[in-house]
């Protein structure tokens, strides 16, 4: 290190000691005490302007600057301490009791700590009052840590106490002596660290807790102020020896930086600079800016520097990763490295070490090996294998590693430069450079010289190349000469060089340093250049050492520029060596490249090896083979080379030079250059049309590729591949080239049909339609049809070729489907002969309805389905299938009004309606009939035919999804509900529900928990207690959601206080036997009578059981014949038919009638009775000789009648009672309900004539299903059936479907599709209620108004017939339900009300 005095100020004339100072935290003011002045120097000013103030009455003793540069304090003998601003203006001033000894800034907080000789204290901006502690010795020094946390105050009994930052001692160091100055070291990274310097000439490092770090390290002269410099990598000492040195921050005595004519008190350091400064004198005062010099060594990439003065750092510079640091514990001097050896001087000796590779950690290891004794300075410093090797100015002096002397030289001048350029270990050779010019070479081994050449100027620099043939020389005049050994003769001269080096890798290559450049020469090219900063030192391979400074810099030198001018010399051997000194990738590509067309293949091998370019391999391979057969002309291996490089044309070239022309034309096939492959087959000795035509086709296959489809198609076309060429322009869309190449070429059958297809698939139908008319293929133009929709078009031509009819109506029947014409799709499914497709079609359509629970929606497929089955004729099962399928139709049904009131939040559905559903639903799926066909029946039609052209289920199932929708269009959604019903949405879903055996036989998504809860929900309702408690039992079987759980547990404790039995009105009531069945779960029977076993026939609306009985005919009766003798009524019997009160037929009856016929079409029948007022008679109006709405004056004398005769076929007309009377239907009906109630009721000719039309429904199902015949024993129950799917309603809830949406409620068949009586009668009904509705609204006082309007307002809701009464008080329409049979079930009739448009059904005897 060189000090260099930047200033030195004499600050007064006064002789007074200047006891403090310090730089502020920007390093721009050095503020001195000295006296009662502060003096402000500005030291950015050229000539360091100060300005002095007098800050105090007494001399001051101390000065500190805040951390942050907001103020600074001093403090003296007057006892006061003044707060300054950076600008010395006064900001406060608090007394102490005795003199301020030292002050310091907290670094965090800014809280001043002062010590005095009696006391201390702490000063903060914020606080009013100095807090202040007393102390039992003198402070001499003060100063705070790093972080703030610890104060530490020095005093003159030797004591260091270490208080935490309000001022509580926490611990203590002592020494014998006064402590005159400590500080901590701002490094953060080592900890806190406190230097105390003591006046026993002891420096001493301790932690904040008191405990010594170190052994006290002896001083010269006692310590009076440290400094730490460089941000605390150093520290700076001044004491009593009026010196002040540099020490390392474990205290190690480095360099003196400056001196003084007395103690020195005071030394400031500017930051983390290298400027300090101090006291020199008496009011004197020099800034020092402390120089470091770069001691270091380098061998080849091997580089060693020193490192803050005591360390060593040793790193490759090829390497950065690898490096070691070295701490030698005492002041570096000289370093030089040698291969593995590094030898290192310090005071008084010179350590050796050897360094290595560690293998495992890939790092850099040093391992001692001793040390030389040597206390004296020397200029340079050597290290061999084996010795040491030290030069003072003109002596040479080689040491053993014991440090014994083993060799001297005395040179004839000065020694400027000393180099080791290697040797054996022990006979190393040192090239040495001596101020008078001359260079030497000595062996250690040898005690003599041997002068290489005698230069004009000193020696700065010298280099050996590789083989010692050429000298670099840099004089004093910063002029290089390169020598020739040999000759002595210079072989390159340069001027401004500052560095030289030859390549340690590379004989003919020189860089060297001048004028911020890097300059490299390499045989006898041109010089390189490029831009640098720095020293050249030595080069190895690619990379340039460069000293910069005190840093050494690697550069990477591109060496592209003289590979490629060895190339173009086609000298490849160098141009390896050039490459093997560091090239790009892309380099060694281009050398392998040149030396393969040179056919150099081993250097292009090696290049290639290099690069790891494997691909080079194989045609590398190849020449070697063709070299050793000896047969291969080079003009043939050079055209291999050039097609590998894709240089094709000049390959091509070479091929027919060396005779070879079929060469050039594989060449150019394989490129696809047919062109050019065409023209070097004509070149060949013997053309051949063979290889002509292969060559077009592989045109074409080209064209192809490359994607011109249109060239590739008129070369195949060409060539006669005409198939081909359809597909190539029909894969890729290109319809309107197809079209002319249809047009244009005779195109075989199979081409057409090609053609044909892809129009077809790309649109172009016009063009199809061409293509079709051309080949006369009439399938195909039908199918075009099909496609295109056109239904009217395809059917026209397959009418002409009855083949093809299926081709047309199983497409069109899927797509009627699909857009809900059902009843068409179903003709066009049978048109086409495929039943089978039909019911595939409604059963994908049924399961994907169930798997969206539109139940009902399945229920209208499933009777669908069993309309299908009846007209497919092949399957013998076929009728089992089709009452299956009316079953599940059926089943679903009812399940619907379940499901929808159990998860809807409201519901139309009253609690008789769904409890009655859920009796026919429990039932039903727990029969052996049901459970016999859903095990063994499955609704499946057997295919018809073998047909090719049938649609697959696929395209029957794509269409369900929109089927679905269009039903569920037209049947009215669960959700659309106006009155409130209890949901169990919020509660769960059923899904968690397990069921019991019964499930595994159940449909699909139909749920017995369900129906169960339902039941259990209603019966409560309903008062069925018994049934209720069976119910209960059942649940506790299931696994039930917890909410459901609690109410089921709760309703079958509430239940135990009900009555043992269910309400008697509850009881199922058989009209065929007159028996009474009692509510039950197990009935194995199914929706029957248990004891005559019949059906009970229930109202597809409101399930109740329908006042019908079943009876058959004679076997030798047919369904024709049958169906004539019930139409048929004897004249005899019809002329004495009368009716009378209470609906019973009478003979003979009086009456006394008169009938009027209203304008409106209305005929009014008056009979007056035989009481008084009238009492006895009734007023009857009828519509059309359709419809009868009676009005009783009395309910005892109320006679209902129903249609005429010709009427029969609509099935809605009641009859009296008296009906049956004497017929044969009546005896049997009598022995059944007094005797056998299993006896078969069947009539023979006789007795079908017997029966009265009006109450007898025929139902007439498709074969093989045989008609079924029922008889209404209720006639004042409006029964109406409907003709589509036969199922009977009661006529109230048939009306009001058909009044809300004109279908039928079960099947949903529309009016316009049901039989013209319905129509007929529904129809004039509307028309009529209308008119009424006029009527109604003109007050007319006359009887038969009153009538009209009273009519009127009925048929809005449809035609009914009262029994006991027509009003009640509130004037509610209301339908009385009479057993007619037997007078003792009368008390289990049910009452019908209809009032503000909600239908409900109350039980008898309740409100």
């Amino acid at each position: 290190m060189k000090p260099k005095i930047i200033i030195e100020k004499q600050l007064t004339d006064n002789p007074d000691t200047i006891w403090g100072m310090t730089f502020s935290p920007d390093g721009k003011q050095l503020l001195c005490v000295s006296g009662q002045y502060i003096y402000n120097i500005n030291v950015l000013s050229p000539d360091f302007e100060m300005q002095v103030i007098k800050a105090h009455k007494d001399t001051i003793f101390c000065i500190a600057y805040a951390h942050d540069g907001s103020m600074f304090a001093t403090g003296g003998a007057d006892r006061s301490v003044n707060i300054w601003t950076p600008q010395c203006q006064g900001k406060v001033t608090f007394p102490h009791s005795s003199t301020i000894q030292a002050l310091a800034f907290n670094p965090i907080t800014k809280t001043l700590a002062s010590g005095t000789e009696l006391d201390f204290g702490l000063w903060n901006e914020d606080a009013q009052q100095v807090k202040k502690e007393k102390v039992s010795s003198k402070i001499t020094c003060i100063a705070w840590s790093n972080n703030g946390q610890y104060l530490a105050t020095g005093h003159f009994n030797g004591r260091v106490s270490i208080r935490n930052k309000e001022g509580k001692e926490m611990y203590f160091y002592e020494r014998k002596e006064p402590i005159w100055t400590i500080s901590w070291n701002p490094m953060r990274d080592n900890g806190d660290k406190l230097a105390v310097g003591s006046w026993d000439g002891q420096l001493s490092f301790i932690n904040p807790d008191g405990s010594p770090l170190t052994h006290p390290r002896k001083v010269d002269g006692d310590p009076c102020c440290i400094e730490p410099f460089q941000g605390g990598e150093f520290w700076i000492l001044g004491g009593s020896n009026k010196e002040a040195w540099l020490m390392s921050k474990d205290g190690v005595k480095l360099a003196k930086v400056g001196e003084s004519s007395e103690w020195i008190f005071s030394i400031a350091a500017r930051g983390k600079s290298d400027v300090l400064a101090m006291s020199t004198g008496k009011g004197k005062i020099a800034i020092i800016d402390c120089m470091f010099e770069t001691v270091h060594g380098l061998y080849q990439d091997i580089y060693a520097y020193r490192d803050l003065m005591t360390y060593v750092m040793v790193q490759s510079l090829t390497n950065i990763s690898q490096m070691v640091r070295i701490n030698c514990n005492d002041y570096v001097q000289k370093l030089a490295v040698y291969r593995g050896r590094l030898a290192i001087q310090i005071p008084k000796k010179i350590l050796v070490a050897d360094i290595a590779d560690d293998f495992e950690s890939g790092m850099l290891v040093h391992r001692p090996r001793g040390s030389v004794p040597f206390d004296e300075e020397c200029s340079l410093l050597l290290a061999t294998a084996e010795a040491v090797i030290v030069c003072q100015v003109k002596t040479i002096i080689v040491f053993d590693l014991r440090g014994r002397k083993k060799m001297e030289w005395q040179m004839e001048s000065a020694i400027l430069y000393l180099k080791v350029i290697g040797g054996p270990p022990g006979k190393e050779c040192l090239l040495a450079g001596l101020f008078n010019g001359e260079v030497h070479s000595i062996y250690i081994d040898n005690p003599f010289t041997t002068r290489i050449l005698t230069h004009t100027a000193a020696i700065r620099c010298l280099d050996f190349s590789m083989s010692r043939a050429s000298l670099a020389v840099i004089d004093e005049n910063f002029d290089m000469f390169i020598y020739n050994t040999s000759t002595k003769e210079v072989i390159l001269h340069e001027r401004n060089v500052t560095g030289v080096a030859f390549n340690t890798e590379f004989e003919q290559m020189l860089c060297y340093s001048g004028q911020s450049q890097l300059m490299i020469k390499v045989a006898d090219l041109p010089v390189y250049r490029q831009r640098m900063q720095g020293l050249v030192v030595g080069m190895k391979g690619s990379k340039v050492f460069c000293l910069r400074r005190v840093a050494m810099l690697t550069y990477d030198v591109p060496q592209s520029d003289a590979l490629y001018k060895f190339i173009d010399r086609k000298d490849f051997e160098s141009a390896y060596r050039i490459a093997c000194l560091g090239v790009t990738p892309v380099d060694w590509t281009n050398l392998g490249t040149a030396a393969l067309r040179s056919l150099e293949i081993l250097i292009a091998k090696k290049a290639f090896l290099r690069n790891q370019e494997m691909k080079y391999m194989d045609i590398i391979a190849d020449l070697e083979q063709d070299k050793i057969k000896g047969t291969v002309p080079e003009a043939m291996m050079v055209g291999k080379v050039l097609a590998f490089l894709g240089e094709y044309d000049e390959a091509a070239k070479m091929y027919v030079s060396a005779g070879h022309p079929e060469a050039a034309v594989d060449l150019f096939r394989d490129l696809r250059n047919f062109e050019a492959a065409l023209n070097y087959q004509k070149q060949t000795s013997a053309p051949n049309g063979k290889m002509m035509k292969e060559l077009i086709q592989s045109q074409a296959r080209w064209c192809e590729e490359i994607g011109q489809m249109l060239q590739a198609s008129m070369v195949y076309a060409i060539a006669g591949m005409s198939m081909k060429a359809v597909t190539i322009l029909g894969e890729r869309g290109l319809v309107d080239d197809l079209a002319e190449l249809m047009r244009q070429r005779k195109l075989d059958h199979q081409a057409l049909a090609k053609c044909g297809e892809y129009f077809v698939r790309f649109k172009a139908h016009s063009y199809a339609r061409e293509t079709f008319l051309k080949m006369g293929d009439t399938a195909a133009l039908i199918e075009l049809h099909v496609r295109l929709g056109e239904w009217e078009s395809a059917i026209s031509i397959a009418e002409q070729t009855p083949g093809l009819m299926s081709r047309v109506y199983l497409p069109y029947a899927a797509w009627l489907a699909e857009h809900g014409q059902f009843n068409d799709a179903q003709r066009a499914f049978h048109k086409a002969g495929r039943p089978d497709q039909a019911i595939l079609l409604l059963r994908e359509m049924q399961n994907d309805a169930v798997a969206k629970s539109q139940f009902r929606i399945a229920a209208r497929y499933l009777w669908m389905i069993s309309r299908e089955f009846v007209s497919i004729a092949d399957d013998p099962s076929a009728g089992e299938k089709a009452e299956f399928a009316q079953l599940l139709a059926e089943l679903y049904y009812a399940y619907a009004l379940i499901h929808e009131s159990t998860y809807s939040p409201v519901t139309t559905h009253s609690s008789d309606v769904l409890f009655n559903a859920g009796i026919f639903l429990v039932t039903t799926l727990g029969s052996s009939t049901f459970t016999k066909m859903n095990s063994s029946l499955v609704l499946t039609a057997p295919p018809v035919g073998a047909s090719a052209t049938s649609p697959s289920s696929a395209s029957a199932s794509s269409t369900s999804s929109s089927l679905s929708s269009s039903l569920s269009g037209m049947i009215p959604s669960p959700s659309s509900s106006s009155s409130s019903s209890t949901s169990i949405n919020s509660v769960s879903s059923f899904s968690t529900l397990s069921y019991s055996s019964i499930s595994s036989r159940l449909p699909e998504g139909i749920s017995y928990s369900i129906v169960l809860y339902s039941l259990h929900r209603h019966a409560w309702r309903m008062g069925a207690w018994r049934f209720l408690r069976n119910i209960c039992t059942k649940l506790a079987d299931y696994r039930l959601p917890q909410q459901l759980v609690h109410q089921v547990e709760l309703t079958s404790l509430l239940v135990r206080s009900k009555p043992e039995s269910d309400a008697d009105y509850l009881q199922q009531f058989c009209w065929r036997c007159s028996s009474v069945n009692a509510l039950s779960l197990d009935n194995h029977k199914g929706d029957a009578c248990q004891f005559c076993g019949q059906q009970f026939i229930r109202s597809f609306s409101s399930f109740l059981p329908l006042p019908l009985v079943e009876f058959f005919v004679e076997d030798d009766i047919s369904q024709i014949e049958a169906e004539q003798l019930l139409k048929s009524l004897p004249p005899s019997k019809t002329s004495q038919m009368t009716f009378g009160a209470g609906g019973a037929l009478r003979r003979g009856a009086k009456a006394g009638k008169t009938r009027i016929r209203d304008s409106d079409g209305w005929d009014e029948e008056i009979e007056g009775g035989g009481g008084e007022d009238g009492e006895g008679g009734y007023q009857r109006l009828t519509l059309s000789n359709t419809l009868t709405v009676t009005s009783a004056s009395n309910s005892s004398s109320f006679s209902p009648f129903g249609p005429s005769a010709s009427d029969v076929t609509v099935g809605a007309g009641p009859a009296a009672q008296g009906l049956f009377t004497g017929t044969q239907f009546a005896s049997q009906l009598y022995q059944i309900q007094h005797g056998n109630a299993t006896q078969e009721l069947k009539l023979n000719r006789e007795g079908l004539r017997q029966m009265p039309p009006s109450a007898v429904f025929v139902a007439k199902h498709g074969a093989p299903l045989r008609w079924r015949y029922y008889a209404n024993l209720a006639p004042d129950i409006v029964v109406v059936m409907c003709s589509a799917c036969l199922h009977f309603f009661t006529e109230e809830d048939f009306a009001m479907s058909i009044h809300q949406n004109s279908r039928c409620p079960f099947c949903f068949t529309h009016l316009d599709d049901l039989d013209e009586a319905i129509k007929k009668l529904y129809v004039v009904n509307e028309k009529n209620s209308s008119m009424a509705g006029e009527q109604a609204a003109t007050p007319v006082k006359t009887a038969s108004a009153s009538a009209s309007s009273s009519a009127a307002s009925m048929a809005k809701v449809g035609p009914k017939i009262g029994g006991e009464s027509a009003t009640n008080e509130n004037g509610d329409v209301k339908l009385g339900l009479r057993n007619l049979t037997s007078p003792a079930t009368q008390s289990k009739a049910r009452q019908m009300t209809v009032k503000q448009g909600v239908w409900r059904i109350p039980s008898v005897g309740k409100n």
